[in-house]
């Protein structure tokens, strides 16, 4: 035993300890006791148990902690909070002591009174014999201190006074140092972000609450481990190794994202900034990390961009991402070599579902088509929604125009089938448009509008079919185009002409309204239908303006030929539905207040598809023509929706037979039957009834037999313009 030391009071913890780590403990127990101090060992497990067995209350010389690093730091702390002055002493093995250092130096709360010694050294007990003889020193330097401090005046002595100045100095300075410690640790310990500081060998030697409430492992257990052993997926463990390794080579931070999965299986997302530490020559002594939680940042990310993205209804890719694919594939296709193919899609008679069942159903019909249509092609490929009843399809890698063929005839057979929806069964179809790149173009605005091009081919061919655009399809859509353009000159340049047809009284046998049709006189392609240009102005928002100088030209006319006959002569016109948009129709009711005409001396026509589930733009409009006088006609009766319920509802006054069913009633049983109904049903309800298409004299006599009121067709006259027509009208009624 050395006896040149009075005995000392050591406390030695001990570790639970791989064995490689059991034999070097107990030979600096040994050590320790053949030196002569007296010896309390304790499993460093039960620290926390001491201070309610009284144990603390025993004055320990210093407090010796075995040759363990993975733990060392955890008890230290423990120990710092049961004996707050006593030395600390490590004895770690000598390839830990760099780390344990380093991880002592960036733990404030054990202080700075402790030391690291090595277990091996053959003057250990030396060593520890002066680290107890410092701390002394440590401990009475101290109470100098606080001697200096509660004197009021200085000693005569200037040696003492100049000792006593600087002894406060170093006291002012440990104090700042220990409060900016506390400071840092109280900030770290009491932040919702996660603090992790990282040796070189990538081992933690710090962490504060939040990081072992983020990865759910108790804040004893963490320090020690490696990246490897946080509980990181492989992914997450290969990034963030390869990020620390980074950061030490670059001394430059890095910001990146990371998904966490817990133990306990909550999924996170975090984002982590890592930073280096540099010791007082500019090396990296170690690495900090920064974590925040940002899954609900993701989250509302996400959800922005979806909306964005996605149409809300049917879920698919909407105009903005379909146009982001479609260039990204036209890319991939450029690099590759490979053709793609571009479906457009449009829905037949989808407005007649909402007209009849409401838009509801045709928000139902919508999803269910999405559905079918996603199953239809392949994974590989792209359904997206523009808007309406309107679908694209990108279809890549193309085995040939053979495999084009077969997806289309797939797609229309899908859609042919009935949609059970909730209060109904209903059938729609589908026309689609195809166009191929780089056949037809290489152009993503060239496709689709070469692909719109060709699904109206196919809806004016009878729908229920697919086309392939082609360079007609183009000319066609550059004639269409410039028809648009010159139709917005027209009126100015007196090119739109007014045509009349007469309408007559099947049982008297005179005329007695005409139905007012439009014609325009193009300076190049001579007289057009309005077939071909009142979809046009329907498209470009020209309808109401021509409308307008329709209504105006029309009633000009019945006031001139009511006066020429001495007698009221009624004029009919159609009205697009798009006229019931954005147009004030009081404008018409002075019109014909100003004019002077009796009541009755013009009659509006509409199809059903007006009166269904009608606007509030439209039953106004209705309620001001039935208040000025103005008739109502139904036009194409029998080819829509008919119900008895808006016949009453909106005041109708006529019902026009589509031509179609008066053609074939001759030939056609079923056809006769049919107008025979319309015809007993508007007289039960008050309303009179104009069979349009009416071609031979046995035409007008079976109508005129089954008691129809009123006939307009070739047999009497083809519409005629103006002029012509008022000649006609004197003649019939000389």
């Amino acid at each position: 035993m050395n006896s040149t030391h009075p005995q000392k009071q050591v406390l030695l913890i001990t570790l639970q300890a791989p064995e490689a780590q059991v034999k070097p403990t107990a030979l600096l127990e040994q050590k320790l006791r053949d030196s002569g101090f007296g010896l309390t060992q304790i499993d460093a497990s039960n620290l926390e148990s001491l201070e309610a067995s009284g144990t603390t209350n025993y004055r320990f010389d210093a407090v010796v902690i075995g040759p363990q690093v993975i733990n060392a730091i955890v008890a230290a702390r423990q120990v710092r909070a049961l004996w707050p002055r006593q030395p600390i002493l490590f004895t770690p093995l000598p390839k830990h002591r760099a780390e344990l250092e380093s991880a002592l130096r960036h733990t404030p709360l054990i202080g700075t009174n402790w030391f690291v010694l090595n277990p091996g050294d053959p003057n250990l007990t030396d060593r520890l014999h002066e680290a107890i003889q410092t701390s002394k020193r440590r401990d009475q330097l101290q109470s100098v201190l606080n001697a200096a401090r509660t004197q009021t005046t200085y000693p005569s002595s200037p040696e003492t006074s100049d000792y006593q100045r600087l002894l406060l100095q170093v006291e002012t300075l440990t104090q700042e140092k220990q409060r900016q410690q506390r400071l840092y640790e109280a900030v770290l310990s009491s932040s919702v972000d996660q603090s992790y500081i990282y040796n070189l060998n990538k081992h933690l030697i710090y962490a504060n609450p939040a990081a072992a409430e983020q990865l759910e492992i108790p804040l004893s257990q963490i320090i020690g481990r490696g990246v490897d052993e946080l509980g990181f997926t492989p992914e997450v463990r290969k990034k963030l190794s390869k990020d620390i390794d980074q950061v030490i080579r670059t001394l430059k931070p890095i910001r990146a994202e990371m998904p966490f999965t817990s133990p306990s299986g909550k999924k996170r997302v975090y984002e982590y900034v890592l930073s280096p530490v540099l010791d007082q020559q500019g090396a990296v002594e170690a690495v900090v990390e920064i974590t925040r939680d940002i899954t609900e940042r993701k989250h509302s990310s996400e959800r922005v961009w979806r909306e964005a993205n996605y149409d809300a209804l049917t879920g698919l890719p909407n105009r903005r991402l379909f146009r982001d694919r479609l260039n990204q594939e036209i890319r991939h296709a450029q690099r590759s070599g490979s053709p793609l193919a571009l479906f457009f899609i449009d829905l037949d008679h989808f407005k007649q579902v909402n007209d009849l069942h409401g838009h509801d159903a045709g928000d139902e019909l919508l999803v269910q088509v999405a559905r079918r249509l996603s199953n239809s092609i392949r994974q590989s490929d792209t359904v997206a929604r523009l808007g309406g009843d309107e679908f694209t399809v990108i279809l890549t890698e193309l085995d040939g125009k053979s495999h084009i063929e077969k997806i289309a005839r797939k797609v229309l057979a899908e859609l042919a089938r009935p949609f059970k929806l909730s209060r109904a069964i209903v059938h729609v179809s589908g026309s689609i448009g195809i166009t191929l790149y780089p056949t037809d173009t290489t152009q993503a605005e060239d496709l689709i509008r070469n692909a719109d091009h060709a699904m109206y081919t196919a809806k004016n061919n009878g729908r229920n079919q697919f086309h392939f655009f082609t360079r007609r399809l183009q000319d066609e859509a550059l004639r269409r185009l410039q028809l648009i353009d010159d139709l917005r000159t027209a009126l100015a340049e007196d090119q739109i002409r007014l045509y009349f047809q007469p309408i007559v009284d099947l049982h008297e046998g005179h005329i007695c309204k005409a139905e007012a049709l439009v014609r325009w006189e193009h300076p190049n392609e001579g007289l057009l239908s309005p077939a071909l240009f009142i979809p046009l102005a329907e498209e470009s928002k020209q309808i109401n303006q021509l409308g307008d100088w329709v209504f105006k030209q029309a009633t000009e006319y019945c006031r001139s030929w009511s006066e020429t006959l001495g007698h009221p002569f009624q004029v009919s016109l159609n009205k697009s539905p798009l006229q019931f948009i954005n147009q004030n129709h009081r404008s018409w009711v002075r019109h014909l207040k100003k004019m002077g005409l009796k009541q009755h001396s013009v009659t509006v026509e509409i199809t059903e598809g007006v009166l269904l589930n009608p606007s509030a733009a439209v039953s106004a409009s209705l309620q001001a023509f039935q208040e000025a006088g103005i008739e109502l006609a139904i036009d194409d009766f029998g080819t829509g929706y008919a119900s008895m319920a808006y016949l009453q509802k909106y005041h109708v006054d006529y019902l026009k037979i589509d031509q179609s069913f008066v053609q074939d009633m001759i030939t056609n049983r079923n056809s006769r039957t049919i107008v025979e109904g319309i015809i007993a049903m508007a007289h039960k309800l008050g309303l009179k009834v104009i069979a349009e298409g009416i071609e031979t004299p046995e035409q007008r006599d079976t109508l005129r037999a089954i008691g129809c009121d009123y006939g307009q067709g070739f047999l009497f006259s083809k519409p005629i313009p103006a002029a012509g027509f008022r000649h006609l009208l004197l003649h019939w009624h000389q």
